[in-house]
């Protein structure tokens, strides 16, 4: 009995009744590997974008050592490296941001000090993957004093479109080339007025952090910010750019996360995470909590807590510091999958409060309840993971993070004696799929079966569908008989049909793998005389032909006369 995957154009095998059909499925779980992408004694930008329609992790991060900003791309356990841009830039980055367009390739795009935003992207790929770069927005300060390019975020729409928020101190402005060309002048979306101050310190308040956009389905975009003491989200879904409050409190008892991340269902309807903050008056924090707020409708958010404590990574103030770095996305059964960090607190003899970020959690929702696990450890006492990257696939089953983390040597309260900057990268442990198993049996036996003539021979079948279970496939039965012609089962006269002069052979059903126990499919108490050899067999295209791969099992007959 042979059982291995054919790569040849062979004629196989098989029949299946449609009432055999009872499927069902399971979810594989998967462990979480690393590797040290990429190691340097100082603070370095990156950013990450996983392109699932040909399975390429690509990430850029900047080298200070040599200024220059190197593109990594992830493909298997293939990895390849070039240089976007050398040491011949003379002014300081300040955020990039990679995506990857419907053809596969990646886009960088780098806002500077210069108040420019760079686009790179690679020209004459198949004759060097050589990287050129435009100018496609320069700032105007004397028009708009207020801005400047110093966080950016960008998404991928349709057609290719690029769609560019930008902030700073006290305005979010958006620029685009969804109608053909670079917006020249920026569209201010959200400006926070003069009067925006905090009540008890009569402060003007400022935008913290990074700006988080996502797009719809529609192309419409969906922002999350936050400032000294809000977390507001702006839209353009009507047709014009509209700002609300998600949480708003203007005492000091309260800072959202300077980094809220958003995100949109299948439906577009956005939510946000991040963490809430208590602070005393002194600025000292009191909690943190991993927040998860929905839109229920216009100025209508509905938070909930997920996690209100630490797993291990804490200071001298206790436990109940969580749910920094907190990073959201959605499969496409509308589940929520959150990434987010510990928050260490600590207070030194004289008073002064210091926190650090640590670890890597993991929280998904499935069917309405939450898991949460921790899945990179570290200890409060030298390291911390100061940036998170990620992204989920369509079914929720794989993860892929990119993590910088920081270990330090020396104490907090003094300076540190050196600092160690990773990029890291969690990954699924790839391990080969578990192919399709058919069998085949006569009489019970794998063969060869030695029987005489006018003796019954009763066939049946079973399936072990391995990890491909579901997928779409043609089933084949076939027989090689004594008189060497070719014979396929057709399930619907219940005979065999030789086949033609052009060689054609029906499958004997087309739908998607399960597994099949042991079932009777045919017997006959006139075998034919001499050898004969029965296949059955499935390939993975259900397209009515035999295809190159195809996963078999074979028996032979021999029948001897009286």
């Amino acid at each position: 009995m042979m059982k291995f995957v054919l790569k040849l154009n062979v004629i196989v095998i098989f029949f299946l009744l449609c009432s055999w059909f009872n499927p069902s499925s399971t979810g594989a779980g998967t462990e979480l590997e690393y590797d040290l992408l990429y190691s340097l004694d100082e603070f370095f930008e990156f950013d990450g974008d996983y392109d699932h329609s040909n399975g390429i992790l690509g990430i850029v991060y900047r080298d200070d050592s040599d200024r220059s900003i190197v593109y990594k791309e992830i493909d298997g356990s293939k990895t390849t490296e070039e240089v976007v841009s050398s040491s011949a830039s003379s002014y300081i980055r300040e955020t990039m941001f990679l995506v990857f367009d419907s053809q596969s390739e990646p886009h960088l795009f780098i806002s500077s000090t210069r108040d420019e935003i760079e686009h790179f992207y690679r020209n004459n790929v198949d004759s060097g993957a050589e990287w050129i770069n435009e100018t496609i927005f320069t700032l105007d300060r004397d028009a708009f004093p207020s801005l400047s390019n110093k966080i950016v975020d960008v998404e991928i729409g349709s057609g290719d479109s690029f769609h560019i928020i930008c902030s700073y101190d006290y305005s979010i402005f958006y620029i685009s080339n969804k109608d053909g060309s670079w917006d020249k002048t920026p569209q201010i979306v959200d400006e926070l007025s003069e009067d925006h101050v905090n009540i008890e310190f009569g402060w003007r308040i400022s935008i913290m952090g990074k700006p988080d956009m996502v797009l719809d389905g529609s192309d419409k975009a969906h922002v999350a910010y936050s400032t000294l003491y809000e977390t507001r989200y702006i839209t353009n879904g009507s047709g014009v750019w509209i700002a609300e409050d998600v949480y708003r409190d203007t005492n000091m008892d309260y800072w959202p996360a300077a980094n809220p991340s958003i995100a949109v269902d299948g439906e577009g309807n956005p939510a946000i995470v991040g963490s809430e903050m208590d602070h005393a008056t002194t600025g000292s924090i009191q909690y943190s909590k991993l927040k998860y707020l929905t839109r229920k409708g216009a100025g209508d958010w509905e938070s909930t807590t997920l996690v209100d404590r630490a797993d291990g990574y804490s200071g001298n103030d206790g436990t109940n510091f969580t749910g920094v770095n907190a990073r959201l996305m959605f499969d496409n059964m509308n589940s929520p999958h959150i990434l987010f960090s510990d928050h260490a607190s600590s207070h030194n003899e004289m008073g002064y409060n210091y926190v650090k970020d640590g670890q890597i959690r993991y929280a998904s929702n499935n069917s309405g309840n939450w898991t949460i696990s921790t899945i990179y450890s570290q200890s409060p006492d030298n390291a911390e993971m100061i940036d998170l990257w990620f992204d989920i696939s369509f079914d929720g089953e794989e993860i892929r993070i990119l993590g910088q983390e920081v270990l330090r040597v020396g104490d907090v309260y003094s300076g540190y004696d050196s600092e160690t900057y990773n990029l890291l990268y969690f990954h699924p442990e790839y391990t080969a799929p578990v192919e399709p198993v058919p069998d085949i049996r006569a009489n019970g036996s794998d063969g060869p079966l030695y029987v005489t003539f006018g003796e019954t021979v009763s066939f049946e079948i079973s399936l072990d569908s391995g990890d491909y279970k579901g997928e779409a496939a043609d089933w084949w039965l076939v027989k090689y008989a004594p008189d060497e012609r070719m014979y396929y089962y057709d399930p619907l006269l219940f005979d065999w049909v030789e086949t033609g002069s052009d060689g054609y052979i029906a499958p004997a059903y087309q739908g998607a793998l399960f597994d099949l126990t042991s079932t009777a499919i045919f017997s006959t108490d006139n075998p034919d005389e001499g050898l004969s050899i029965f296949f059955f067999a499935i390939d993975l295209e259900a397209d009515g032909s035999i295809n190159e791969t195809i996963y078999y099992d074979s028996i032979e007959v021999i029948v001897s006369g009286l």
